[in-house]
C-alpha cells in the first residue's frame, strides 16, 4: 500500500511539475493573445465601420479582419519584445528602466480600447491587458530568482573551489614542512652518527698511541735493562785498571795483544772490556 501511494504521489508531483514548467513556458507567449484579439476585433470595427458604403461586404469584412489581425500581430509582437527585453534589461540591471517598454505597451493597447469599445469591451480589454502584465512581471521575477539562485550558487561553488584550493596548497604546504623536518632529523641524525664514529676513531687512534707509546716505553725499558752497565772508572784498580789504560791508549787493541801486555788470559780481557761498555772502544779478540 505504501508503494502504490508512493508511486501515485510521485505520479501527480510529476504531473504538476510538467505542468508548471509547460505553462512557465507558453505563458508569456500566450497570455498576450487575448488583449490582442480584442484588440483586433476593436480595431477591424471601427475600420469595418468606416469604410464606403459602395464597397462589396464581403470585400469589407475580408479589409477589416486583415487590418486587425495586422494591428494585433503588430501588437502581440510589441508586447512580447517589451516585456522580453524589460527581462533582459532587469538581468543586466537596469533597475526601473527596465519597465519603460511594458508601460509604453500597455498605454498603447489600453488607449486603443478605450478609444475604439464602449466601456464594457474596454473594460474587459484593460483586464487582459494587465493580465499579460502580470504573466511578464511574475516571468520577470521568477528570472530574476533563477538568477540571483544561479548566482549564489556559482558563488559558493567558487567559494568551495578556493576553499579546496586553499586546503590543498596547505596540505602541500604541511606535506612539505614535515619532509623537510624528516629530512632535517636524517640530517642531525647522520651528523651525529659522524660526529661518534669521528670521536670512536679518534678514541681510537689516541688509544693505539697510548699502546704504542708504552710498547717503546717498555722496549726501551728492556733493552736498558738488558745492555750491561758499564763499570765505574774509581772502582778499578790492579790489573783491571792496567787494562783500562792499555784500551785507552790503544782501543782498537785485541784481547790477545792486551793480555800479553798485561799479562792476564784473554777471557779477562774480555770480561773486562764489557765491564767498561761505553767507556772505551775496543775491537773484538
Amino acid at each position: 500500500m505504501e508503494k502504490i501511494t508512493k508511486t501515485t504521489r510521485d505520479f501527480f508531483r510529476m504531473c504538476a511539475a510538467i505542468s508548471f514548467s509547460g505553462f512557465t513556458e507558453m505563458a508569456p507567449t500566450l497570455t498576450p493573445l487575448a488583449p490582442a484579439a480584442f484588440f483586433a476585433l476593436a480595431i477591424a470595427t471601427a475600420f469595418f465601420e468606416r469604410l464606403p458604403e459602395a464597397l462589396p461586404h464581403t470585400a469589407a469584412i475580408t479589409l477589416a479582419i486583415l487590418v486587425g489581425l495586422v494591428a494585433a500581430g503588430g501588437l502581440e509582437a510589441a508586447g512580447f519584445m517589451a516585456f522580453h527585453s524589460a527581462i533582459e534589461a532587469h538581468h543586466h540591471g537596469a533597475g526601473w528602466r527596465a519597465a519603460i517598454l511594458p508601460g509604453l505597451y500597455l498605454v498603447i493597447g489600453i488607449t486603443a480600447l478605450w478609444v475604439v469599445e464602449e466601456t464594457t469591451t474596454a473594460t474587459i480589454g484593460t483586464a487582459l491587458f494587465l493580465l499579460a502584465a502580470t504573466v511578464y512581471a511574475a516571468r520577470m521575477v521568477m528570472h530574476d530568482a533563477k538568477h540571483k539562485s544561479k548566482t549564489a550558487a556559482d558563488a559558493a561553488q567558487r567559494q568551495a573551489a578556493e576553499e579546496a584550493k586553499q586546503k590543498a596548497q596547505q596540505q602541500e604546504e604541511a606535506q612539505r614542512d614535515k619532509e623537510f623536518e624528516r629530512q632535517q632529523i636524517a640530517a642531525d641524525k647522520e651528523a651525529e652518527r659522524v660526529r661518534l664514529q669521528i670521536k670512536a676513531e679518534a678514541e681510537a687512534a689516541a688509544k693505539l698511541a697510548r699502546i704504542e707509546a708504552k710498547a717503546r716505553q717498555v722496549s726501551t725499558e728492556t733493552k736498558a735493562k738488558a745492555q750491561p752497565k758499564p763499570a765505574k772508572l774509581d772502582e778499578l784498580s790492579g790489573k783491571a785498571l792496567e787494562i783500562y789504560h792499555v784500551l785507552s791508549g790503544n782501543p782498537s787493541a785485541t784481547n790477545t795483544e792486551v793480555s800479553e801486555t798485561v799479562g792476564v788470559s784473554r777471557q779477562y780481557v774480555g770480561q773486562i772490556r764489557k765491564e767498561l761498555n761505553g767507556s772505551i772502544n775496543g775491537a773484538t779478540p
